[in-house]
């Protein structure tokens, strides 16, 4: 597990801050302190890293309390430090501190940002649930979805915008936000596994976003901020490492089957993208 994780109630993601404070809950988007990443350390216990500052969850002061917040501080190894991760099917985990058996949860199922994580009880409540980031990415022109065209598993498959999938959104419109390791994140396609990729490596404008086999290549890693706010929407950019150029819906279109190139910033609305 590596990405932003996303409590299965509210929606909103893990973030961390300074050591000692309690991690809370954010709309996606705040992405260096919203990168977390799981490792395994011994007999099926783990740490929960936050990537960029390196230090982890740990319940405050080794309490068993319920309602103890879950914060952020400098690994020691303690048991108030290891948790289980235990997949309860559909990519959703609860994690279970194993000094005290309780579980990370948003405080009083809140769906506000700001809300701390904390320990209490297992009741299997969707607050106690979290999931790595996978969903659609809409764009702000059409509020169409990044759509891998025909649903293709080949290489090279082109991203397009297409209408959400009714009932409900089709696999090839759904992707993983992952960290890998190195700049940028990768977008993996879920119904393909394979990942986007700037076609040929291209520094050009208008060059397609493809799918491909993860290499690893700095035109494989995007790099996510924050663009503008707009009445209750968060929007991002996102920009390949190897071009500095960002996702674009080619000419302002709102037609479904419109090709996603990339293109120098110039922050127009086929340039904005929501979770």
């Amino acid at each position: 597990m590596t990405g932003p994780l996303i409590n299965l109630h509210s929606g909103k993601a893990l973030t961390g801050g300074l050591d000692g404070a309690a991690i809370e809950q954010y709309s996606l988007g705040n992405f260096r302190t919203q990168r977390f990443r799981v490792e395994h350390v011994r007999d099926g216990l783990h740490r929960v890293v936050c990537d960029p500052m390196g230090s982890v969850w740990d319940v405050w002061r080794g309490s068993t309390d319920d309602g103890t917040p879950i914060v952020l501080w400098d690994w020691h190894g303690g048991p108030n430090q290891l948790f289980n991760i235990v997949d309860v099917g559909s990519g959703e985990y609860y994690l279970r501190a194993a000094h005290s058996g309780k579980v990370a949860e948003i405080a009083n199922a809140s769906y506000t940002d700001g809300a701390h994580l904390i320990q209490g009880n297992w009741i299997y409540m969707p607050n106690q649930l979290f999931r790595v980031f996978s969903g659609p990415i809409r764009v702000g022109v059409s509020y169409k979805l990044m759509d891998i065209s025909g649903a293709s598993l080949d290489n090279g498959a082109p991203l397009v915008q297409w209408s959400g999938h009714r009932p409900t959104i089709g696999l090839n419109q759904r992707f993983t936000l992952d960290h890998a390791g190195g700049p940028g994140y990768r977008l993996i396609a879920a119904h393909s596994g394979k990942v986007l990729d700037v076609a040929g490596a291209s520094l050009q404008n208008g060059a397609p976003i493809v799918q491909w086999d993860w290499h690893g290549g700095p035109n494989q890693r995007f790099r996510i901020s924050r663009a503008r706010d707009e009445s209750d929407i968060y929007y991002i950019r996102i920009t390949a490492v190897h071009s500095g150029k960002s996702f674009d819906v080619l000419g302002f279109s709102h037609d479904d089957g419109a090709p996603i190139v990339q293109w120098d910033w110039h922050g127009g609305p086929n340039q904005l993208w929501s979770f």
